[in-house]
């Protein structure tokens, strides 16, 4: 699975995709469908459920739904999707050798269930772009300490400019899972919740083309990767619609047609550094 900062269709779209509050009685079955490509790489997962009912207990495995037809469309290529073994509701590519996805161009999702029923969307890719300096970047960063030692100085990164997108994402996610947890000062000693590998930040980076790396993406030791995401507009529309965090939401704004969810791509540029004390 790709190393995204994707929002959980289940939290944000809450039981039924409404806004306002809701009743057993207004349940509405609908598809939701959740996808994203990336521009160079071969297609990734397309995950299918349904909405629950309020009073449901629900799984992600409950509301998967399986047996649909699902295509990706699009610069010459048709691929249909096939239910990946072991996660019910994912589909993915078995295609040899591997379509891939490219930049700047138009891709369509078709997904048709058993019962009959159809959504489809479309997404246009962003194109490409690199971090500059790549090369000469740091591989070894240690915590609170800048260049040069100056703990009141930031790493930056820079990237030239992509096209055909709507704001870029910069994420940072640990790829040590036995790398020791980062212990911060203000931290409550009984506090053991193990803290997110990925923390993403900066958005409205639209005319911009750097970012500097806060201390506070880091919650480990060990490897990382830093990364640059360029994204569509329909991945911004969808992301930018929680209001001040939780389950404030305003109105949804979906891109598919005939159900619910999100269809969106990015392109990607990253390094791995390594976080030491």
């Amino acid at each position: 699975m790709k190393y995204f900062i994707f929002v959980s269709l289940i939290t944000l779209i809450g039981i039924n995709g409404c806004s306002e509050p809701t009743y057993p009685s207004e349940y509405s079955n609908q598809i939701v469908v959740q996808g994203y490509l990336m521009a160079n790489q071969p297609i990734d997962s397309i995950i299918v459920r349904r909405t629950a009912r309020l009073e449901e207990y629900v799984s992600e495995s409950s509301l998967a739904i399986n047996g649909a037809t699902v295509v990706i469309a699009g610069n010459g290529i048709v691929d249909t999707l096939k239910a990946m073994p072991g996660n019910t509701g994912f589909y993915t590519s078995m295609r040899n050798p591997q379509n891939i996805i490219k930049p700047k161009q138009t891709y369509t999702l078709f997904v048709r269930t058993l019962d009959d029923r159809t959504v489809t969307a479309t997404t246009t890719v962003p194109d490409t772009f690199h971090i500059i300096g790549k090369k000469a970047f740091p591989r070894v960063l240690h915590y609170r300490k800048g260049p040069n030692d100056d703990p009141t100085k930031l790493y930056t990164i820079d990237w030239t400019s992509s096209n055909t997108f709507s704001d870029y994402i910069t994420s940072v996610t640990s790829l040590d899972s036995l790398a020791d947890q980062i212990q911060r000062d203000f931290r409550n000693n009984e506090d053991t919740e193990r803290k997110p590998e990925r923390t993403s930040y900066g958005f409205n980076y639209i005319d911009i083309t750097h970012a500097e790396i806060p201390w506070f993406t880091f919650n480990y030791f060990g490897q990382h990767m830093l990364a640059i995401l360029a994204i569509d507009k329909n991945y911004y529309d969808f992301i930018r619609q929680r209001n001040g965090g939780g389950t404030d939401i305003r109105e949804i704004r979906y891109n598919v047609t005939g159900g619910l969810g999100v269809f969106g791509s990015t392109a990607m540029d990253s390094l791995v550094v390594t976080l030491a004390p």
